[in-house]
């Protein structure tokens, strides 16, 4: 077995163990009310790290694509698995996840696509393109009214946001995700390896303005990663996932247990927002969309733009707020899901098993682009597109509104090993 596939399994099944214990001994006990539980079954432990080793061992490569699923198996298998084995998840949400990251996997292995190119620009031209699309974009915001809302106090931001984007034009709600998702990362990640320090600095601060003047937390962050992703040699990525997400893990417990100890309200915060919010409930989604669309009508992408409205929706709302308003109980919460959820909501198993073989292939074409432009490059730039793939949008959605065919035309126009 090669030194890094074993450092992986290594760091894989202590990530599932950490996580595990994690939630049996704090998540299903302190979250119960979100329809968390603590159940541990030592069959489905094993079961679990079976499937760890044999998934691993099948993905192994040293391709950028094996990154991708690294991110994947973090996000996704291993949270599931987690939910499965230590909070009474059953053996067909189980088989689902397994049967997504399988066809993933199948599919980006068997994918080899060719890049797409078209007139190729400098670099340098476009960064100075993208950095005018986004001025452009935050004096559009601006003389919409837009100052009025300007806020940087991350405890108003819910109060803010609802006024701050109902003031906006409807494109907006296009735009801000493109901008925030594809625009930032790559003119951020293409200035600094150019070394252009001055139009990363405009870069990281239109992020800092997109949060200021939408309220959504999220373009603080952004920047932190993706320059993150980028510094972390290209062979030491896939492992320093595992590490990052055992590191978070090991701070919520230490949270927890301080929090049952001390009881002070500064405790338990760090703790719920990364293991549980962050890392658990995505794949607790997951399960909870399964259970409900077993039971009743699928949508069969009828909210989706590309059914042109050819197809009549079984619900009023979409099911992003439909979860809400039936599981939680809260008609505003919108209950967003990745690709498994959101997959299984439109058309139960075959919706599943399309998305997951449509990502194997993104992640395959994304994989050929790092070859041709840059590998630390391309998985930087679209470090957040797909973690919002993975843990938070419809593919379609994703497709369409957040970004994805935008990233594609721009790489178009960037030149063979530009960034390698």
């Amino acid at each position: 077995m090669p030194k890094p596939l074993y450092q992986s399994l290594v760091l894989a099944i202590l990530y599932f163990l950490l996580l595990g214990y994690c939630h049996y001994e704090f998540v299903g006990k302190l979250f119960d009310y979100m329809k968390f539980n603590s159940e541990l079954d030592l069959l489905k432990v094993f079961v679990s790290i079976i499937s760890i080793v044999l998934i691993y061992i099948v993905s192994y490569s040293n391709r950028l694509k094996y990154t991708y699923l690294q991110l994947v198996y973090c996000l996704l298998l291993i949270p599931s698995l987690v939910l499965f084995a230590f909070g009474g998840g059953g053996y067909d949400f189980y088989l689902t996840t397994m049967m997504a990251c399988l066809l993933m996997l199948m599919a980006s292995k068997l994918f080899r696509p060719k890049v797409i190119v078209s007139h190729q620009i400098n670099t340098i031209v476009l960064s100075r393109l993208l950095l005018l699309m986004i001025a452009l974009y935050l004096l559009g915001i601006i003389a919409q009214g837009g100052l009025s809302y300007l806020n940087f106090n991350l405890s108003k931001v819910y109060e803010i946001r609802d006024e701050a984007n109902s003031s906006l034009h409807p494109v907006f709600a296009y735009l801000s995700p493109i901008v925030g998702k594809i625009f930032i990362p790559l003119v951020i990640v293409m200035s600094v390896i150019q070394k252009q320090y001055l139009y990363a600095a405009l870069g990281v601060a239109s992020s800092i303005m997109v949060f200021g003047l939408t309220a959504h937390k999220s373009p603080l962050i952004y920047p932190i990663l993706i320059l993150a992703v980028y510094t972390i040699p290209k062979r030491m990525i896939a492992r320093l996932l595992a590490v990052g997400a055992i590191g978070l893990v090991a701070i919520s417990i230490l949270d927890f247990t301080l929090k049952q100890e001390l009881d002070s309200p500064l405790l338990g915060w760090f703790g719920s927002l990364i293991s549980r919010r962050a890392i658990l409930i995505p794949s607790h989604l997951n399960m909870l969309y399964l259970e409900f669309f077993s039971n009743n009508l699928h949508y069969y992408w009828a909210d989706s733009r590309l059914s042109f409205g050819l197809i009549e929706s079984p619900y009023p709302v979409t099911a992003a707020f439909l979860m809400g308003q039936e599981i939680f109980s809260d008609p505003e919460l919108s209950a967003n899901t990745g690709w498994v959820g959101s997959g299984y909501a439109n058309a139960g198993l075959l919706g599943v098993a399309f998305y997951s073989l449509l990502v194997g292939v993104i992640i395959s074409y994304f994989s050929s682009l790092g070859e041709r432009c840059g590998e630390r490059f391309i998985f930087s730039a679209t470090f957040i597109l797909m973690i919002t793939i993975i843990l938070s949008a419809d593919l379609t959605t994703v497709i369409l509104t957040h970004g994805l065919v935008a990233f594609l035309l721009i790489t178009m126009l960037i030149k063979r090993n530009a960034f390698h």
